[in-house]
């Protein structure tokens, strides 16, 4: 990890970040969230900011025109560097409920974004402003993603605080009507500690994909520090370096074996929804080649995820319960 200029202190499931000066920050607190219907559990909220308070879900550190390593960086490229400190809880009086994430926004140009996970764990959730088609990205620490600017997108804690830094060109600007008084597609709950996604019924179209592992070419920070220069223009120019971003349905970045995790993953959740099919079917609604389909099987296979049904017509796959 490249020197942030701060102290981190790891009390469990709680962060707690110190700088040796002040930076200038911003907080989004539960109020803020609620208020402008960016969450899907509206009711439980105003339940939880009348039963605890108005606490903050997450604060941003903006290091770009302050710190003077980034401030040089920034002056030469105009590229801005931020941290943020993502809490982690649920809009809820229980430990049942929406999970805290930021606001959720559009770059008003054409330009991506570049994040990688510091410390513990979260989603990103991608939505693509035509299709609506959603990517609930699962980043672990050392985890990095770029964000095409085709994509609405958030963070949202899971089971511990988590801490991100992003870089983003200065002129990239933040499109929060996107989102106020709609939210995304999808939200993420907490339910007996474990992942639920819920679709959100103001939006009348759209699907979601769970993206359990990326796989990125670069290393924002390593770039950072070293070529600025080069990654001002991998993030102002997406379409020129698209195959270094996460643009959904193009696999990037994997070897071989990776792809079929990625695969299996996609064959697995289509069988949760839909139920038992033929490779016929989940070839239909996956778009995924035969050849594929039956890696992905197998792959599912090795890990005692699925049995064959042979129904004297055709054979059908069903997820073990």
């Amino acid at each position: 990890m490249m020197n942030f200029g701060f102290k981190l202190e790891d009390l469990g499931k709680i962060l707690i970040i110190s700088f040796n000066k002040d930076i200038p920050n911003s907080k989004r607190f539960s109020s803020e969230l609620v208020n402008d219907n960016v969450i899907l559990d509206i009711e439980n909220g105003k339940k939880m900011i009348g039963t605890k308070g108005d606490s903050i879900v997450y604060e941003v550190y903006h290091l770009g025109k302050t710190l003077d390593k980034f401030n040089s960086v920034y002056k030469k490229t105009n590229l801005l560097c931020d941290l943020t400190l993502l809490n982690f809880g649920v809009f809820s009086t229980s430990d049942d409920g929406e999970l805290f994430m930021t606001y959720g926004h559009l770059h008003e140009t054409a330009v991506g974004e570049a994040y990688t996970v510091l410390k513990n764990e979260c989603f990103f959730v991608l939505t693509d402003k035509n299709s609506y088609k959603t990517y609930i990205v699962h980043l672990r620490e050392g985890d990095s993603i770029l964000v095409h600017p085709r994509f609405i997108h958030r963070m949202v804690s899971f089971k511990k605080d988590c801490l991100v830094v992003n870089f983003v060109p200065e002129k990239a600007g933040h499109n929060y009507g996107i989102v106020k008084n709609k939210g995304f597609p999808f939200h993420l709950f907490y339910k007996n500690a474990k992942l639920e996604i819920v679709k959100n019924e103001r939006y009348k179209t759209g699907e979601f994909e769970l993206i359990k592992k990326v796989f990125s070419k670069i290393d924002p920070e390593k770039i950072f520090e070293k070529e600025p220069e080069k990654l001002k223009d991998i993030l102002e120019n997406p379409e020129k370096y698209k195959n270094l971003y996460f643009i959904g349905d193009q696999i990037y970045s994997m070897k071989p074996e990776q792809i079929f995790g990625v695969n299996a993953g996609k064959v697995w959740q289509t069988l949760k929804s839909k139920g038992p099919m033929s490779v016929e079917k989940i070839s239909k609604l996956t778009k995924l080649k035969s050849n594929d389909i039956f890696g992905a099987l197998g792959w599912l296979g090795r890990e005692n995820k699925i049995q064959v049904i042979d129904n004297g017509k055709e054979t059908l796959y069903k997820l073990n319960e």
